[in-house]
């Protein structure tokens, strides 16, 4: 496995003997602290996950997507529109309206 270079204030430790499962965690950790994390880590690590196809239960088309565009299509930025005061009240109200009625929304 090759691992990518880390910025000095984080280290690799792994989570299995002959350097498999690494995990990169802070290095200014005591030692007390990073014994500590390190325990935590190997308890846990079931649920940790290497790879995105690793964790299961996950269909990976939930965390990744794709944006079908034409061959000539030219990616335009939009200005952000602003709506009129009048309008602007009105949607504040429906908003509110919405979040006080406490509404069970499905969790993906």
């Amino acid at each position: 496995m090759e691992l990518k270079a880390l910025h000095t204030h984080l280290k690799y430790v792994f989570l299995e003997e002959d350097k498999a499962k690494p995990v990169v965690i802070n290095n200014d950790l005591s030692s007390n602290k990073e014994a500590r994390l390190i325990e935590e880590l190997k308890k846990h690590k079931v649920v940790i996950g290497w790879h995105i196809s690793y964790l299961t239960g996950i269909n990976p088309s939930y965390c990744m997507h794709k944006i079908m565009m034409e061959d000539d299509y030219r990616p335009v930025r939009q200005l952000q529109r602003r709506l009129n005061p009048s309008m602007k009240e009105e949607v504040r109200k429906e908003v509110l309206k919405i979040s006080e009625a406490e509404l069970n929304l499905p969790h993906f």
